[in-house]
């Protein structure tokens, strides 16, 4: 009889309660992305466990400092759990992955320093001191980067690789590199506005660890060329380009420290041709390589201990005097600051936005 009394509570309370596996507690956030301007960005969750679809109505929220931002996911999975991943992102990730979100986000969810995220109401959390905005890279949960990979529940996965724009022909419109993060294979489009006028195939780099990290004009001929970054060796190599053809593939460094990020191109001391801007992951310090051509003239320490809140947004010319500056970014307080360059020098910082208010 007691047997049977224990029998009768136990299908009582998996009656109340959908089953002992029907829950939604035991996903892990574990993969982060977010491209430089938020637009491109996805969090990736896991489980090995069963029973762990029923997600509908929990929340996923994203917060720094005292800002927070919450999404409710408005269905359940559609299967098992068991050994499986979902993917919440934003819209454009679908379009440069192949890989379908199974939840949208709004563009900017996630906050690239100084976040957490919290999963279900508590569930799971992580904190976060810096997201890489490389377009290649994404943050795991181990406090490791590797080159992302977006699962979706379906299995699908795929990788995100953002196109890269330059004036490959010189005629003052804007062209776009894209490189397949899965076969290593690049296409040239030359456009002429919203048009592609002309494209063709360059050559394959099979090895996936090469990554394109900008271009700009390094020979000075007026047309845009490459730079590529080896993310296991730290090689970094340049092609300069003709339109769609390589005209000479060289290297610049047979290898940087991997904590030495390279954070942007410009024309720095106004001769015409691009030179590279350098930030250390750890120490925040800040590098200027000037370049004549291929060949590195000088290598300068720009600035030591930039604190890590504040990411080098763009690289351009802001004051018109030829030589390109830094426009940095703090996303915590909403502030925004420029360094007017002299080279490796900087001229003056000026602060834009403190607090989400303009310096009037």
């Amino acid at each position: 009889m007691k047997v049977v009394k224990f029998m009768v509570v136990v299908a009582m309370v998996l009656g109340a309660n959908g089953g002992v596996g029907a829950s939604f507690h035991l996903w892990q956030l574990s993969e982060l992305y977010s491209n430089a301007d938020g637009t491109v960005q996805f969090v990736e969750l896991t489980t090995v466990f069963g029973g762990q679809q029923f997600v509908m109505g929990h929340t996923i929220t994203s917060t720094t400092g005292g800002t927070t931002q919450s999404f409710t996911l408005n269905a359940n999975l559609s299967g098992d759990s068991a050994g499986r991943t979902f993917l919440i992102g934003t819209a454009a990730v679908a379009a440069l992955s192949g890989v379908t979100p199974d939840y949208v986000v709004p563009d900017g969810f996630l906050f690239t320093t100084n976040g957490m995220l919290n999963w279900a109401e508590g569930a799971d959390s992580w904190s976060y001191a810096t997201l890489p905005v490389d377009g290649t890279h994404a943050l795991l949960r181990s406090g490791g980067t590797a080159i992302n990979s977006p699962r979706n529940f379906a299995g699908t996965t795929g990788i995100l690789t953002l196109p890269v724009a330059g004036d490959f022909d010189g005629n003052g419109k804007g062209d776009l590199l894209l490189r397949n993060g899965s076969t290593g294979q690049n296409i040239g489009w030359l456009m002429n506005g919203t048009g592609v006028s002309n494209s063709a195939f360059l050559p394959t780099i099979a090895d996936t660890n090469w990554e394109i990290r900008g271009v700009g004009d390094f020979d000075g001929n007026g047309k845009a060329d490459v730079i590529w970054r080896n993310s296991s060796t730290g090689q970094n190599i340049s092609w300069l380009m003709n339109g769609l053809t390589v005209r000479l593939s060289a290297v610049i460094s047979s290898g940087v420290p991997l904590a030495w990020q390279l954070s942007g191109l410009g024309d720095l001391n106004h001769d015409g041709k691009a030179d590279l801007v350098w930030r250390h992951a750890q120490s925040g310090n800040v590098a200027v390589w000037l370049l004549n051509g291929t060949a590195v003239t000088s290598a300068l320490g720009a600035s030591t201990g930039v604190p890590l809140s504040w990411q080098i947004v763009g690289v351009g010319d802001v004051d018109a005097d030829g030589n390109s500056d830094l426009v940095w970014f703090e996303a915590q307080t909403v502030s925004l600051s420029v360094w007017l360059m002299n080279g490796g020098s900087v001229r003056q910082a000026i602060p834009v936005i403190v607090n989400g208010q303009p310096v009037l």
